[in-house]
């Protein structure tokens, strides 16, 4: 038996089994896995520092970035730019960069295009007209979530209202949209 292992049959079987089980090891393609990416988190704080309110976790990010990029610009009747800005300007910029969507250039004639909607259909991004001359639909601002609307006031600028605040509670309209 000490001399088996020196007989051409053994060394040919051990070369065999050499051979097949290093041919095994080999794949004969190579998968490459894909990498996973860390998906980046939103920093909410963000958001609710600059906002004055903490976004809902689905909110719409570029609407509240271009938010956050127009608050505090001047109004100007027919202005149309960051150095100055109408309410319906304001909301033709939003719904052109945010929607790729283009509104009509007044106030009154978006109010035409939109369909009505109610409170409880509102989403990011709806419309909000008022009444505030009197006479017509005279103001659009955009709603953001709960009770929370951009616009550019006469007074302040692009900023962040409430509809709970009394002066918007009486001079309200409609809610609409485009979408």
């Amino acid at each position: 038996m000490n001399l088996l292992w020196k007989t051409p049959i053994f060394s040919f079987f051990l070369f065999l089994l050499l051979v097949l089980g290093f041919s095994s090891c080999r794949s004969t393609k190579s998968v490459k896995k894909p990498i996973a990416t860390k998906t980046e988190t939103v920093n909410l704080s963000h958001y609710e520092q600059k906002l004055g309110f903490k976004p809902k976790a689905d909110f719409n990010q570029k609407l509240y970035d271009l938010v956050i990029d127009w608050l505090g610009t001047p109004y100007k009747y027919g202005g149309c730019t960051k150095s100055g800005t109408d309410c319906s300007c304001f909301a033709f910029n939003v719904y052109k960069e945010v929607f790729n969507v283009t509104l009509p250039r007044s106030t009154t004639e978006i109010a035409k295009e939109a369909k009505s909607i109610q409170q409880k259909q509102l989403k990011p991004g709806d419309l909000i007209f008022f009444n505030t001359d009197g006479k017509k639909i005279s103001h659009i601002g955009i709603h953001l979530q709960d009770d929370k609307f951009v616009h550019a006031s006469t007074k302040r600028g692009v900023m962040i209202s409430s509809m709970n605040e009394e002066y918007f509670k009486k001079t309200f309209k409609s809610y609409g949209s485009v979408f």
